[in-house]
């Protein structure tokens, strides 16, 4: 599962970048809608772009992080364009990325042990230790940089 996580956090920047750069070298305004609402420098919006990826991320055993990864590197990397290309919202608001990568985490170190009691071969217990920590750590950082947003940007 810790490949899964990689292979999903490199889809996501991949992804990311990727839109990026496309919209910059072809001065296009490619503009990717997530699957849920989302609206830049919204509050409840980090909040379900955080509990998405969680969810679809442990569809198949964390097979779904893949999917859930590449859909969030589309919408950072419109966001990012949007922001860098035609100075359309603030560049904080890339900052939760990080929250929606740490949520990635906590679903696949969920799934890897829901996989290995599956098999037999471990209790999911461990797992289910260190993923609710990381999912508190993403909930506590997503919960921060909402705070701390209206604070840093002031228009």
């Amino acid at each position: 599962m810790k490949s899964l996580t990689l292979l999903a956090f490199a889809l996501f920047f991949v992804f990311t970048f990727g839109v990026y750069f496309y919209n910059s070298s072809t001065h296009s305004n490619f503009a990717f809608s997530p699957p849920y609402g989302f609206t830049a420098g919204d509050g409840v919006s980090s909040f379900n772009g955080f509990f998405f990826t969680f969810i679809a991320s442990l569809l198949l055993f964390g097979l779904g992080a893949v999917v859930a990864m590449a859909i969030e590197g589309l919408k950072f990397g419109s966001m990012l364009s949007a922001i860098l290309i035609s100075s359309q919202g603030h560049l904080y608001d890339v900052l939760f990325a990080v929250p929606v990568l740490v949520a990635c985490m906590a679903a696949t170190t969920l799934a890897a042990g829901l996989v290995l009691d599956y098999r037999g071969k471990a209790s999911v217990f461990p797992y289910w230790n260190y993923a609710i920590k990381y999912f508190a750590v993403g909930l506590a950082l997503n919960i921060a940089l909402i705070l701390v947003r209206s604070v840093v940007v002031t228009s």
